[in-house]
Order: C-alpha cells, then structure tokens, then sequence
C-alpha cells in the first residue's frame, strides 16, 4: 500500500507558514472531499481564511471544523505566481482555483508518511509570488517518526528550523508538532535536533503551572521565544516502544547577560517516565558547569518554594530550590542567563554524527576551551592530568584532543599522547609509565613509605628489574605484596616469588610481625621484617594499584561482603591480599577513610550503622599503638582510640552513618580561631550548632592588649546561614581581632660576631608567643649546654608581656661528630663536650689520603666547627700506560675520579680514541691504564715499484697492508704481483721491493729451455738452454748455453746451429777441417788439390760449406793437365773486352764482349729470325779463345718521330725535340729535369733515353726531389749531399745530448722527404722527462712523455695526500732546470679526527694539509680540561693531533638560593664538589655544606642547601614536633598538638604548620578552650592480640 506525506495546517498543521492578520466581512470557504480529507478553499483570490491568512485548510473526519466552514475575511493580495507548481512523487495534483493546488497519493491511501490520517497536502500561490512548499512524499507504509533523526532520514535537509508532528511515544496517535534543526541532511553532525525549550529571562509568555510543566506550553512554530515541550514527553523519548531504555544526547545553549555564550551537554538522559525522576545523565561536556549530575536520582518538581523540603532536579541541589531552567529568571548555577535553548536527540543516532561527550580522567581540560559542537575535526586543549605528565608535540605545554573518523567506525575523540617527564633526581621506567628515586637514606618499613609521602611520592612498585639501580648489594623496600598463595602483587617477572628463590624470614623473637618485601639490583628478592633496615625508594607519580585509593599519601581499599564477618575474618582476608588491616596514623586519615567508605558502600545491601575493621590494636603493645616501633600513630588517634571505649572482645572498628548531617563550612575570619561542637552520632556538623570564634595567638580583640574574650556563631541552617546565637539575626560584622605590640625590649647584639652568630626574627616577634632566635651559625656548633636556637618568646605574666630569657650563650660547643661517611675517617668519638680548642685524632679509611697524602690527622673544634681533611680515595702510585707518558706528578693527591693525561709515544695511538692523548681515571684506588697505546705507522711504507694500499685509516703493530707492483714487476719472493707490508714495532717493515721481470715464455733457436711458468725471472735471471740433437754451439761446440733476462726480454749471445759431423770428404785434397771444433750450418772448410791436380775450373783450392747437416760443393781434384793460356786479348772488331793482363786466361775461363756504340752481335735463329745482342761470353777453349766473330752496324731500324714514352713518379720532363729528324738504333736524345726533380738514381738533371732494336728505350725519367739539407734546431741529420734524396727518402735527426724531441722525450727522430720538401723536424729543446721527484712522493705519472718548458703536468696525488689548495690533483711546471711544482701533494688529513665528546660537529672543509689547524667548539656541557670551548686540532705528517679534547662537564647549577658562591673551575662528570649554604640554609641532614656530585645529567646532590626554620614558631595553648626533629626545611609540615582542654576546631585536637621559605606558616590555626567542648567519636578501636601482617605498601579496609 502506498500513502504519502504533506503540508497542512490545525488541526492536521505540518508546516507553519508566516500568520496574517486585517480579516473584513465573512466569506464562507467552499469544501472539496476526498477520501475522509476534507480541504476548505477560499475561492475569492483577494480572501484567506480568518486569522491565518491563508485559502485552503485541511482537515478530517472527526474533527470540529470539518463540519464549521471557516470564514474568508482575510484581506490578501492578489500576485500571480509564474514559477510551476511544486510536484511530489506518485501523487497526483489539481488546481481546485486559481492559485490552490490540491496533492493526493495514488491509490487512494488512506495513511500518509507521517502517519496522520490525511491524504491530502496543499500548495498556494502566496503573496510573494512563490508557490508554497510541500515537503513530503508518499510512501507505502506508515512512518512515525519519534526524533528530528528520523525525519532527516527522510531526506528532509533544511538548515533553518521547520515545524514537523513527531510523536514522543512512537505512536500515531501521539503525533504532535515538534521543531527540528535538520542540517544539510541526516549525515550533518549539526543537524537532528529537536528542540525542548526556548526561552528568555523575564519573559510574560512563561507563567508555567503544573500542566505546562508536565505536557508542555508554548507554539513550536510561533516567533514568540517561549516554547517547552513538557517533561513527559521528554521522559517518553528517553524510552523505546519495548520498553527498553533510549538515551537520549541534550545539548544546553545558554547566553548571559553579556551575550557571552555557555554551554553544556550530557551523552545518557533517562527519565523515568512514571515519576519523572532523572536517574541517568551521562557523561557532561561544556564549559558552563557540571550543574545537574548532583541531581540524580532526584523527581522533577513544577512548583517549589525555599520551604518544600523536596529535592527536584533541572538545576542543581543548590539552584532547584532558587529557580527552574524554566522560571522567568533562568539560572544555571549561580549564572544568571539572558536567554536558553534545550536540545536532544537519540545517543545512537549522536554517536554516527559526532563524538561522544569527552570523558578521560588523564586529561584536564579547561572548560572555558571546550567547543560547543563535537563535530569531527574539532579540537578541544588539554594538559595532562597526572602529575609528571607532559605533552610532546608542537602545541606544548598543552596538548590537543580532536574529534577523529576512521573508516567504518563512528566519530572518537583522539587525545595528543601524555609523556612522563620525571624530576632531575627521579630515571624513567624501563616502560615509560613510572619515576624512580633510588636513594642511599635508610629506614624501615613504615619510614620509607613517609619518606617517600613527604615528598609527594610513593614507594616504588617493581615489575621489571632492569629498573634498579646502583649497588647489587645496596637492598631497596617496594611496594609489591606477597600474597597467600605466594604471589607477588604486582608481579615480577615471576608469578610467585617461591619461583625465584625468595626467602620468607619470621622474626618469632617479636610479637609483632610485620612482612615486607625488598629488592635488590640484580635479581635480589627477599620477604623480611618491616623493621630491617635498607635504603629507601620512591616512584612518582604517586599511584595505587587497581581496586586501590590514596588518601592522605597511602593506598587502601575497601572490601565489601554480603554476610556477615567477623574481626579475624577480616583479618585474614586483608591477610590474604598480602597486606593489613588499616592503620591510620592521624586523624585526617580517619576522616579520609571515612568519606571514602561513604562513597564506595553499597547502602542498598546495609543496615546502617556499619563497622568496619581497622588494625589498631590498644592491647596489643599498652597504650602506644606502635606495634612494636613500626607505625607512629599521632596523640590524636592515640587519644582517640584511647577514649572511645571498648568492646568486650577488644576488636577495633570504625563505624560508618549514611544518614548524618553534612558539614557546613564556617566563614572564614582573619586571624581568629573557629571552635564547634560536633554533632553526638556523627561527629559532624548539624543545624543549630554554636561556634566559638577566638583570636589567635598575639592578636586581641579591637586591638585592646590582653582582650582575649570569645566570639559566637549560630548555624541556622543550610539556607538560613550564620546568625548571633542570642538573637538569631544575620551576623553584619565580628569586632576584628589585630595584632599588637606586647613585648618591647631591646635586642642585644650576638656575643659572638657575624659570621658565627646572627639573630632570626619571626613576623610579627614582638607579638604574644612571637620570639626571636640567637643561632649558631656555623655547621655543627652549639652553646655548652648544646643549644642551636637560643629561643626569646614574648610571654604573658600576669597581665604584663616580656621575653621569656634574659642571656645569651656563645657558640663554642662542636656538637657533633664529624660525618665519617662525608670524610672517609674513623674517629674514636665520645659523648664528652668539645669545647673550642679541643682536639680529636681521625684516621683515613683504608685506601684513602688527605690532600697532604697523611693516612691521620688531628681536627681542631674552632669557632667554625670542627676543621677536618677530607680523606680522599686516592691511585698512589703513577699510572703505567704502555707506551705513553702522563702529566701525574708526585707529591700530588690524585683523588678518585681524577685524571691525568696520557700522551702515546711517537708512532703510537690509542686505537680506539684515534687519538695520541686520552684521560686516565683513578676509579677505586687504581688508574684505568688500559687500553694502552698501541705501536702505529704513520706515513706510507717505501715498497719500490709498487704502490700500497692504505684506505686512510691508521695501521696498529701486526696489520698488514697490500702492496701492488707496477706493470711488469714481481716480488721475487711471493713470485706474485701482489705481496703484504708488516707494520712493525719501529714502523713499516723494509721489504725488497718489486723487481723487473721477463713475463714471456723464455725461447732459444733450435733448443729447449728450463723456464718455469711459475718461477719469477728478474732483470740479470738466466735460463739454461739445450741444443738438439746434431746441434751445438758454434765455434767451442757447446750444447748448452743461457739465456738472460734483460730490460727488453730474453736475450741469448749465441744459438745451436746444426753440425757436419764428419769431415768433408774430397778426393785427392787435404782440408783444414780440424775435429776438436764444432763445423755448424753456414761454416766453411778451405780445401786445397794435392800436387798436380786441380779442380774442373783448374783451380788448387776451393771452400766447402757446411749445409743442411753435410757438406756441400765437396768434388775431388782432377790430375793435372798441361793447360794452353789464352793469349792474347781476343779481337773483336767493334766492340770491347773485360780481359786484364794481370791475369792467367786458361782453358775454361771466360770474359764480357760489348759492342761499342750503334753496334751489335747478330745472330739468326733456327726459324731464321735475326737477333741483336749488345753483349757476348766468350771462352777460352784448348785451342784459343772463342770465336765470336765481330759487332756489326744495324742499318734499316729507326725510332720515329713521336716522342718517347717516359715512365715518371710526380715529375715532369722538359727534352730537346724535333721531329723532323729519324732516331737510329743507339741514338739519344737529351732530356732536362724540372726545378726539384733529379732523374734517379744517378742524380742528375739532364738525362738520355736511347733508341733501341724495339723503339726508344723505357726510362724512368725525373723524379721530385729534396735538394736543400734539413735543418733542426738543436740537432744534426744524416743527410748526405752526395746522394739523392727523392719523395719518400727518410732522413734521421738527432738531438744535442742534453736537448730532445716533443712530445715522447726521444733523442731521434725521422722526417721525409715530401712534395713540399722536408717534413718539419724538432725542435730539439729543453724538455722535463720522467716522474717529479718532491718529498720522494710516488705520484701517478703517466709512463711516458715529455714536457716542455713552461709546460704543465697534472697528476693525482697519492692516497692519503693533496695539494695546498686541497685538491686531489697537483700541477707541475717544466723550467729550463728541470720540474717546478705549481701544487704540490701534501701530507693530508682526509678524514675528520675522532672528536672526544665532540661528535657531531659541523666542519667547514673536507679534507686539511699538514700544517693546518681547526678550532672546533665543545658541545654544550663540555668543555677542555682547561676550561676552554675550543679543542685545536692539528693536521701533521702522523695525523690529527689535538692541543686538547673535550669532556663531559657540569656548568654551574640553575636555581641555587641567593648569595650562595659556586667555585670556579671545571668540574668533570664524576667529579665531587663540596658547596657551603648560605645564611639560613642547611640540608636536610643538617649540614652547613652540600655535596654536588657531577653526572651526565648534570649536578646531583642528594642533599641541596634548603631554607630552613631555624627557630620554633609560636604557638598558642600548644607544644610543637620542634624539638623531634635537628632541622625543620622549606615545605617540611610540623604538628602541632593543643593542650589538655583545648582544641583547633569541635574534634580537632591537632593540626600542621609549613616552614616556608620566608619562615614558619603565619595563617596557621590555633588551639584555644572551650570548656563546653567535648569530644566523642561513636568508633570502638581494638585490635586482637593475635599477630597479624602489616605493609606499609597496600593498607585494607574490610568490614
């Protein structure tokens, strides 16, 4: 079923739209039905309905006016609206008049969405020419919404406040009109509010009775401010349909009278709904105040006056019975509001929009910074709330919290995270959660946890014990509990201290037994008697475990059971938990414990009274209620418990009331003392009771001397305030009490000058009980009788007032001992009086010196105290650093932790500090001599041929460095290219170094060779070679010869050649062949014919060669012949012979015929052609020489007349030439060269080309040629004019023996000839060859080269050196004497030197040369032994060397007391320094002194000067603790208790007085009389007289 939702106005009204008014005649409206919806419409366009303006009023069934038509007297407008008409989803719309549009769902619904009944929603056409909205849709099921979320859900989104029915039930018939602050829509964190009140401060509209109160008063739609929606319906949302609580948020928007705007919130609103009693609020958010949460639990109350006893809720307990939130003057507290506004909606539909009311009890949160909306991404300041808790993070001091969305899960308030910062004297936990104070004071149990209490703090609870500090064997008292089942509450690393070896010890020689646990560091638990005696330990902040509540210091807790118990059960169960039963030690500890169980009981499941179990114990030890010296209850609780009565079974309890009177505080009154009785069964305030209002001590009533008469006051109730209790009328004024002079004596000077006596004043000390003090001002000394404080009290005698003692005492008593422990001394002290001038003997503690090295001394008692030596633990002997020298000198007391510097040897280091000087301490009477210096090498190790490794780091004695050879170097030794240099105890080791070696495979000619691949063959190495076989050595026949190794390779001085073994066999001939020679390849044997015979060639001798392993050439001789000579010269016609005279021509020989000119030997050949030769062999026969017949001309053969073809390279020829004439066979021409041209090889000019048999004959013709001698400066050639020189000749230079050749440093060099001439050769000049040789650096240098003058060379400097200009490059210059250095490589120190104590500095370089200096700053809290802020450090050839170092320091303390002097100096972390107070400052042990020992965390004293209250303060009708104590500090509490009869206030006997730091506490109380006073407190106070367990760690409440 479809229904739909819209606009209509009373009865059925949705939306309110403005009101009309200026109605005239009647005019009835015409009805139009549909369903059971009845619309009334004013027809006529210039009418509306009377009152409301408006043409069309829809109604139904039921009602009063769907019968009464309403009348159309309301003059309107008449405005034509041109914008469409509004549509709404599946409804139809018609316009029943011009102007009215009627909207009805389909299908006949008869639900609409809102669950009204009506069908039909109307739109008009309004006077401002706007068609009136209708927000509403038609929907198939019928939705009641119960809260502005649910119509927001809807899609409804306007940001301005609009009227809607929403039924607080959730039932249809409920419907009602309610306001609604929607937002942008249902996702806005600002929207979804449904508005409860609206009003304003004296406003007519509100005049409320009891019905406006309950169903509620006023238009939500109307203008007029005042609007409630009424408490029941307020207590029916707060509950869902099934009955189930539906908290509701409520938003309070308040403005005062300034505009100024307040606010409050709270998250969980229920009310019940058939007493309309508040009974949950939730958590509160705002920065108006908490002002309801008081009212829990109360009804609500419509009408209340001063006299109903009743308490309402809808302001506080205070205001509700003042004013109501809706009482024509609003209040909120004591704030007077201008104007208000109430808002809720549903907590589930809160917490999706926006975070819930804050709640985080670590956090304080000022209000006045806590915004209105909790919308994400707002942000609301905070601090944090425990003590020692701080925020990191840029919004320190304070932190923020921000509303956070994280995807998929609703809005949560995100806090900034909370540190703990501990006090200087306090270590953080191993967890971060705690602060640790270990200290070296000594107490027992109960004396440790009031330590600790004064100061703010508790003892420590340990879970992990990497928390402890100090000595394993220095035991410290915990909070941890063991409990029954031998666990240990909080654990500790173990679940029963049975796991870790505890041991229980009992004490059975006392009847009082108390466990408790110690701990000692490491791993040391014991459970033993509370009494022991051990160090004391606080942690902060003050904490108690779970279940457990500080009050006044100490944790207890409250134990509550359903049945019955008696005293011993608990006993047992405190037992149980590992603690006691209660033990409170004064009186505000009674009435700590007493709200506390207030509070915490269940009264539900009690009867009133209730008792619960405490654990003093009156029988126990009589009347002291010490238990045995372990607690020290005050007279206070003493005389209380003495006085109460007890019981038959003498048990203790503390009995509670729920129903008594709370106090009334008194006004204050300045100066005077406020006495009152105490209520008989609750010892409480109550209504009617009169207060005795007295002046104190030194004041008197109008000022008159002596007035000391009492005032009263009468409490006439809560409401009705003080009155004089005769009269009962208001009190207007107490005649004022005022101080007054009663003591007028004249003070005398000190007997004693200044420095040893001085007079301290109290305020006001010539008042009564005022005084003034003579005080001993040195440490330790007292009057004879062993007074510090000489007290002078004014005081009354019978009506007249003086000071109370007439003389004064010098200070000339050493009072105490010197402290032992302070000194290191032992004396044999006594009880006698030591007077000035006595004297005592001390001795040193083993170990120890005095600053004159004396192991005794004698201490004089002096007017400043008693003069001792401190007794020093001192290192006697010289500290023996290996290899180093120190500054010890004797005669010198080198008390612990002092230090001396060592200073390593040259060529040593200490390793680890990378430096030549360390400290060495004196620790326990030995120097921390180790580690010592360690032998080093500075500088590179001289390897030759090789470069080494050193990675820029210091090389300690034994290292070994890699050193690599240059190319075609070995070590001999190693047979490798790499080898290791030692460093040694007098440096680098001196290792031969890389040798020149022969790297090829070593070869000979025709043999084999030893080589051995994996031998080194240095330059001058031989190899021996073997000859093959039928191989030997020529000439000594060898077959072994070496083969050396030399600069440029292998080289052998002779080869195996390949032997003719026999000798040469020739026949009739003898040979000069000789066998004790070797006859190789190539060797020649001379062989001569035997007497008449010869060779073939008629010759007697010959030479035969050795080839190929024979001899070759070896035919015999032939016998001799008679052999004809030749003789003559044969004639040749035409032609000329070789043959000479001086030679024997016989048979065989031969000689060269050659025709002369244009002549030739003609022959014919078998084919008949006929040949010309030039030459011919003739021989000479037997019978004469050859004929050869005769050179005949050649006629018919000529060259014609083209010119010969001439072969020639790059030239040209110039000839004479004609060609009219024949060339016959021999003929020439001439041929001229041109200019450069020679013709070759003969070098001429003019050359001739002949014509021959075949034509002219080929020539090479003129070749370009170099004529002129080459010239180089500097050198010579090899040129030769003789020869020539043609286009490609070489020609040799060579260089002046002290000159060379650019640019490879070489003496020769060759230039050719080329078609421009001679190539350019040199200069031959002044170079520089090789590497540089400065400091006997081994630079990179190129192989190769040469450099001319004024020519540059860079080179990389060697690792571990750089130029003056720090690079890593130096420069070179040639100069006509050899290299000059540009830059040069330097010594360098490339790394920053290890900074003692100064890591992390910022240097302005790189890298340094020798010879440079840094000034580097000490860090903050570091300075030099010297004093100084600055360290130098130096680089040298051995590194960085340093003037100083830097240690860690303490600078002088912030936050001493005025005047007091700080020694100068500096003063090294764990250096002790003895500090003298200031006038009136001690410490808290006494002394005149502190000791400020210096830690890495600064100056520590266990002991700080402190201002202290040298005299006792003055007191009315009261005695003091002045006395219990030698010295009362600054914020030290003092009680102090009235006399017998008197009292501070009805049941207060007691009370505590603050020193200060300008003295006693002035605003103290006072005890005065009242004899009408009695004092009762309805507690019985017993303790069985079986022992029991008490901890001075977890004190129980049980009952």
């Amino acid at each position: 079923m479809e229904t739909w939702a819209g606009f209509g106005y009373p009865l059925a009204l949705w939306l309110l739209t403005s009101l009309f008014s200026g109605a005239t005649a009647p005019d009835p409206a015409v009805a139009h039905d549909k369903n059971l919806t009845r619309v009334w419409v004013c027809e006529n366009p210039e009418k509306g309905i009377k009152d409301i303006g408006v043409r069309a009023l829809a109604t139904k069934v039921g009602r009063p006016d769907y019968t009464t038509p309403p009348d159309c007297s309301e003059s309107r407008v008449v405005v034509t609206c041109s914008d469409a008409q509004p549509t709404v989803s599946d409804a139809s719309q018609t316009e029943v008049v011009p102007g009215v549009v009627l909207y009805y769902c389909d299908v006949d619904s008869q639900y609409t969405s809102f669950g009204t009944g009506q069908t039909v929603r109307i739109s008009e056409c309004g006077e401002d020419g706007q068609w009136t909205e209708v927000l509403d849709v038609c929907m198939e099921e019928c939705i009641v919404p119960r809260d502005c979320c649910d119509v927001a859900a809807l899609g409804f989104n306007s940001n301005h406040e609009i009227v809607f029915h929403i039924s607080a039930s959730g039932s249809q018939e409920d419907l009602e009109e309610m306001q609604c602050d929607l937002g942008n829509d249902e996702t806005d964190p600002l929207g979804s509010w449904l508005l409860v009140l609206r009003h304003e401060r004296d406003s007519n509209d509100l005049k409320l009775e009891e019905d406006g109160h309950k169903f509620g008063f006023g238009d939500p739609g109307n203008p007029v401010p005042t609007y409630f929606i009424g408490i029941n319906k307020l207590a029916m949302m707060t509950k869902s349909v099934n009955g189930e609580p539906r908290p509701l948020v409520m938003s309070i928007v308040m403005y005062l009278a300034d505009n100024s705007l307040i606010h409050a919130a709270y998250g969980s609103v229920l009310v019940d709904v058939d007493t309309m009693t508040l009974t949950s609020l939730g958590d509160y958010y705002g920065n108006a105040g908490d002002m309801l949460s008081e009212s829990l639990g109360n009804t609500y109350c419509s009408q209340i006056s001063f006299t109903d006893s009743r308490e309402c809720w809808w302001g506080d307990d205070t205001t509700a019975r003042k004013s109501f939130l809706t009482s024509d003057k609003p209040m909120w507290g004591q704030n007077e509001l201008k104007k208000l506004t109430v808002w809720i909606r549903p907590q589930d539909c809160d917490t999706r929009l926006s975070c819930p009311p804050l709640v985080n009890s670590s956090l304080v949160i000022d209000e006045g910074d806590v915004p209105l909306t909790r919308v994400p991404d707002a942000t609301i300041p905070f601090t944090c709330a425990e003590e020692w808790l701080v925020v990191k993070g840029p919004s320190y001091p304070k932190g923020l919290v921000t509303c956070t969305v994280n995807p998929g899960q609703t809005p949560q308030w995100v806090p900034d995270e909370c540190e703990l910062e501990c006090p200087s004297n306090y270590t953080l936990s191993q967890d971060e959660t705690a602060c640790f104070k270990f200290t070296t004071e000594t107490g027992h149990g109960m004396d440790a946890v009031d330590r600790c209490v004064e100061e703010g703090a508790y003892l420590p609870y340990i879970t992990n014990p990497d928390d402890l500090l100090g000595d394993t064997n220095v035991t410290y008292y915990i909070a941890n509990v063991v409990k029954t089942d031998q666990s240990i509450y909080p654990a500790i690393n173990a679940s029963t201290y049975g796991d870790l070896g505890y041991t229980a010890i009992n004490d059975t020689s006392n009847t009082a037994i108390s466990d408790c646990i110690l701990l000692a560091s490491p791993l040391l638990y014991n459970v033993i008697h509370c009494k022991t005696l051990a160090n004391i330990a606080c942690m902060l902040p003050t904490r108690c475990p779970e279940e457990y509540r500080l009050v006044e210091g100490r944790c207890f807790r409250l134990m509550q059971t359903t049945t019955p118990e008696d005293f011993l059960d608990n006993l047992y169960t405190c037992n149980a938990e590992g603690s006691a039963l209660a033990y409170p030690q004064t009186e505000a500890t009674i009435k700590g414990l007493t709200k506390m169980a207030m509070e915490e009981i269940n009264w539900g499941n009690f009867t009133e009274p209730v008792n619960i179990a405490l654990g003093l114990n009156l029988n126990f030890e009589g009347e002291n209620l010490t238990a045995n010296g372990l607690y020290a209850p005050d007279n206070d609780v003493t005389r209380i418990v003495q006085t109460s009565g007890l019981t038959s079974n003498n048990y203790t309890f503390l009995t509670i009331e729920a129903s008594s009177c709370s106090m009334i505080e008194v006004p204050g009154v300045e100066n005077m003392t406020i006495i009152g009785l105490l209520h008989p069964t609750s010892s409480r305030n109550f209504v009617g009771q009169i207060m005795n209002i007295t002046c104190n001590p030194g004041y008197f009533v109008g000022a008159e001397l002596g007035n000391k008469t009492p005032q009263y006051i009468k409490c006439k109730g809560q409401l009705g305030g003080w009155v004089m209790p005769d009269t009962e009328e208001p009190i207007l004024s107490l005649i004022p009490c005022i101080g007054v002079i009663a003591c007028n004596e004249t003070v005398a000077e000190p007997p004693m000058g200044p420095d040893y006596m001085t007079i301290w004043y109290e305020d006001n000390y010539r008042f009564e009980t005022k005084s003034f003090y003579y005080v001993c001002k040195k440490r330790g000394m007292r009057t004879e009788i062993g007074e510090k404080y000489q007290r002078f009290r004014c005081t009354e005698y019978n009506g007249t007032y003086a000071y109370d003692r007439e003389n004064v005492s010098e200070c000339t008593r050493c009072y105490n001992s010197p402290d032992e422990s302070k000194f290191n001394i032992k004396i044999n002290w006594t009880d006698a009086t030591y007077l000035i001038g006595d004297q005592l003997n001390a001795i040193c503690k083993p170990g120890h010196k005095t600053d004159k090295l004396m192991d005794t001394q004698t201490m004089n008692c002096t007017a400043d105290g008693w003069q001792v030596q401190q007794c020093h633990k001192a290192c006697l002997e010289e500290p023996n650093v290996t290899l180093a020298t120190t500054d010890w000198m004797s005669g010198v007391l080198w008390a612990e932790k002092s230090t001396v510097i060592a200073t390593c040897h040259n060529n040593s280091l200490f390793i680890e500090a990378q430096s030549q000087t360390r400290a060495v301490k004196c620790v326990d009477k030995k120097w921390e001599v180790e580690p010592g210096c360690q032998k080093v090498c500075s500088g590179s190790p001289t390897v030759s041929n090789a470069t080494v490794k050193l990675l820029n780091r210091v090389w300690s004695v034994g290292e070994h460095a890699q050193v690599t050879c240059i190319p075609e170097h070995r070590f001999e030794a190693e047979a490798s290219d790499e080898a290791k240099v030692e460093c040694i105890a007098d440096g680098w080791e001196n290792r031969q170094g890389c040798v020149k070696v022969c790297l090829d495979q070593a070869t000979a000619e025709s043999a084999q060779t030893n080589w051995n691949a994996s031998a080194v063959y240095p330059v001058g190495a031989n190899v021996t070679a073997t000859c093959l076989p039928n191989y030997a050595l020529i000439p000594s026949n060898d077959t072994t010869h070496q083969l050396e190794c030399q600069a440029d390779g292998w080289y052998a001085e002779n080869e195996c050649k390949l032997l003719c073994l026999e000798a040469p066999q020739v026949d009739n001939a003898t040979t000069d062949w000789d066998e004790t020679m070797a006859w190789g390849e190539g060797d020649f044997v001379n062989v001569t014919c035997n007497e008449d015979y010869h060779f073939i060639n008629m010759n007697k001798w010959k030479s035969v060669e050795c080839s190929g392993g024979e001899w070759k050439n070896a035919l015999g001789c032939q016998e001799a012949v008679v052999v004809p000579a030749c003789q003559p010269e044969p004639t040749i016609f035409n032609a000329q012979t070789d043959w000479t005279s001086n030679k024997l021509w016989r048979y065989g020989n031969h000689l060269t015929a050659t025709c002369d000119d244009i002549f030739y030997f003609k022959s014919t050949l078998n084919n008949g052609t006929e040949v010309y030769h030039k030459k011919r062999d003739v021989e000479c026969f037997m019978t004469g020489w050859e004929n050869v017949g005769q050179c005949d001309g050649v006629l018919g053969i000529k060259c014609n007349n083209d010119a010969p073809t001439v072969t020639t390279s790059n030239t040209v020829l110039t000839h004479t030439w004609t060609g009219t004439f024949t060339y016959m066979v021999d003929e020439t021409i001439t041929y001229t060269c041109i200019d450069s041209h020679l013709h070759l090889p003969d070098g001429n000019s003019v050359s001739t080309v002949r014509c021959d048999f075949e034509g002219w004959a080929e020539t090479t013709g003129c070749e370009k040629v170099c004529m002129d001698e080459p010239t180089v400066e500097g050198g010579d050639t090899n040129w030769d004019s003789g020869k020539v020189w043609p286009v490609g000749s070489i020609v040799n230079i060579t260089c002046e023996s002290d000159l060379r050749l650019m640019p490879d440093g070489n003496q020769t060099q060759q230039i050719q000839c080329t078609d421009q001439g001679w190539e350019t050769g040199g200069p031959c000049q002044t170079v520089c060859m090789g590497e540089p040789n400065f400091g006997n650096l081994s630079l990179v240098w190129p192989s190769s080269g040469a450099w001319g003058v004024n020519q540059n060379q860079t080179a990389p400097c060697p690792l571990g050196y750089l130029t003056n200009d720090y690079s890593e490059n130096a420069t070179y210059t040639c100069t006509a004497s050899g290299w000059s250095s540009l830059t040069t490589c330097h010594k360098a120190c490339i790394e920053i030197p290890a900074l003692v104590n100064a890591a992390g500095e910022t240097w302005d370089e790189d890298t340094w040369i020798v010879g440079d200096t840094v000034n580097i700053s000490c860090p903050y809290s570091h300075l030099t032994p010297q004093g100084s802020t600055n360290v130098t450090h130096g680089c040298t050839d051995d590194g960085w060397a340093n003037s100083s170092y830097c240690i860690k320091v303490c600078l002088p303390p912030t936050g001493l007391p005025e005047n007091m002097t700080w020694p100068e100096g500096v003063h090294e972390v764990g250096s002790v320094m003895t500090v003298f107070c200031p006038e009136t400052y001690l410490t808290r042990d006494a002394n005149d002194n502190s000791t400020y020992s210096c830690t890495d965390s600064g100056w520590h004293t266990p002991q700080p000067c402190i201002k202290v209250c040298l005299t006792e303060p003055e007191v009315n009708n009261s005695i003091t603790a002045f006395d219990r104590k030698e010295m009362w500090a600054d914020g030290d509490k003092m009680k102090v208790w009235c006399l017998p009869e008197h009292q501070v206030r009805p049941g207060v006997t007691y009370y505590t007085i603050s020193c200060t730091s300008t003295g006693w506490q002035e605003d103290h109380p006072q005890c005065l009389i009242d004899k009408r006073l009695t004092y009762f407190l309805p507690t019985v106070f017993h303790l069985p007289p079986e022992t029991h367990i008490a901890s001075p760690f977890l004190n129980f409440l049980s009952y």
